[in-house]
C-alpha cells in the first residue's frame, strides 16, 4: 500500500495533533512518533496513559476526549481568525 509518510511535512502550516494510547496494540506508538517526527510545526504529540486504539476518547470518564475537542475548537478559531485577517489585507 502507498504510505503517506512523505506527505506529512507538507501538512504545515495546518496544525497536527497526534494522539496515541500507550497500550495501543493496533498501531504501535512508534508509528505515531514517526508521524510526529516527520511533521513540521505547529504540532503536538499526546501520549494517553493506559489507552488502547481509539480509546483515548473515553478514558478518564471522557476527559481526554473533551480535551481533544477543546483543542480542535481552539485551532479552528485561530485558523478562522488568521484567514479573516488575510482576507482583510487582500481586499
Amino acid at each position: 500500500s502507498e504510505s503517506p509518510k512523505n506527505d506529512i511535512p507538507k501538512i504545515s502550516p495546518t496544525p497536527l495533533i497526534v494522539v496515541h494510547g500507550d497500550k495501543d496494540h493496533v498501531v504501535d506508538q512508534s508509528m505515531g512518533r514517526d508521524v510526529f517526527a516527520r511533521a513540521q510545526e505547529p504540532k503536538e504529540f499526546w501520549s494517553i496513559p493506559n489507552a488502547q486504539h481509539l480509546q483515548f476518547m473515553f478514558i478518564d470518564e471522557g476527559e481526554q476526549g473533551d480535551r481533544f475537542y477543546v483543542k480542535v475548537a481552539e485551532l479552528v478559531k485561530k485558523s478562522k481568525t488568521r484567514s479573516n485577517s488575510l482576507q482583510k489585507k487582500t481586499s
